[in-house]
């Protein structure tokens, strides 16, 4: 016997309050803006530029489809990739970010170049490389691409977020690190002592000097304290992780045939992602809504004005 149509009324307000009181994890990392390392894109649009026509013909579908997972996901049709003309991309290369082709690499400096580097620091371009691995399905593919295009947005790895970490060395309290796992792990410490690799200061245990040799830790170890920012809390349980992230590492990458670089705690694998997560957008929202976003307009004679052509078709008046 069906139920009363008052009934289901009920039910389904109900079910909508219990899904509101569901709590979100707050589990999301961006760089400081206090530590000035980066800044956010004018009102969430990257400007996008490519190494050449070759590499925009195959890359600019592909990008504008992992977008669409953001979308699918909840992220705003105003956050976009928006492909910048010639003379922009000669002359503006601190505004925007260029596409280079790879054999096998997928790499995203996070964010903006900052408007003015910290002392000490040079003024970068911003570089997004992807590539096309003939033995990574498409799905797979367009999942890299969907993460880095996090990266490009502003988000930081999941798992690169000190709070994850333990607060007073950066030791092992979510996550557990198997850095001899590391495909390039015998390369980079041959010839290192046991110190340089797993002392305070060592490739295995501090994000820098990782850094500083090209070593894939450098994408695991948690960033420095003061670099990254989140709403997570000091002493965070499992619960806290967006294990659903498009921004988390899975157990095998990067990672030797039949062992595992990134696990729990307790020794426990997890899988990565192919679609970016509620947590993800939220994260994104977050930031482009707060008191650091950059509301920075164009001028109206830049192709990146939503005036350029108002402005040509005027500007040529006698």
């Amino acid at each position: 016997m069906p139920l009363p149509a008052h009934l289901w009324q009920c039910l389904m307000l109900l079910l909508l309050t219990l899904i509101s009181l569901s709590p979100l994890v707050q589990a999301w990392a961006e760089f400081s803006p206090w530590a000035n390392l980066n800044q956010l894109w004018p009102k969430g649009v990257v400007s996008v530029c490519y190494e050449s026509a070759a590499t925009q013909h195959k890359y600019e579908p592909l990008l504008r489809d992992a977008m669409f997972l953001w979308y699918a996901a909840g992220l705003p049709e105003t956050f976009k990739l928006q492909s910048t003309s010639p003379d922009i991309c000669a002359v503006g290369i601190y505004d925007t970010v260029t596409v280079y082709d790879t054999p096998r690499l997928y790499s995203t400096n996070i964010g903006m170049p900052p408007m003015v580097p910290n002392e000490g620091v040079a003024l970068v371009q911003h570089k997004m490389f992807l590539s096309t691995p003939a033995d990574h399905p498409d799905y797979v593919i367009l999942a890299n691409i969907a993460h880095e295009i996090g990266h490009v947005f502003g988000l930081v790895h999941e798992h690169q977020d000190p709070a994850l970490w333990r607060d007073f060395d950066g030791g092992e309290w979510v996550f557990k690190f198997n850095c001899e796992n590391l495909e390039d792990f015998d390369r980079v410490t041959r010839g290192m002592t046991r110190e340089q690799i797993y002392g305070p200061e060592g490739v295995c245990v501090n994000y820098r000097a990782a850094l500083n040799v090209g070593f894939m830790a450098a994408d695991f170890l948690p960033y420095p304290l003061g670099d990254v920012t989140g709403p997570r809390g000091k002493w965070p349980s499992m619960d806290q992780v967006d294990w659903d992230s498009i921004m988390i590492y899975g157990s095998t990458a990067g990672a030797k045939e039949g062992t595992n670089v990134l696990t729990k705690i307790d020794g426990t694998v997890f899988l990565g992602n192919l679609v970016p997560s509620s947590g993800d957008v939220a994260g994104i929202m977050e930031m482009y809504n707060s008191a650091f976003a950059n509301d920075f307009e164009p001028f109206w004679n830049d192709p990146r004005s939503p005036h350029f052509y108002l402005f040509q078709q005027y500007s040529s008046c006698g």
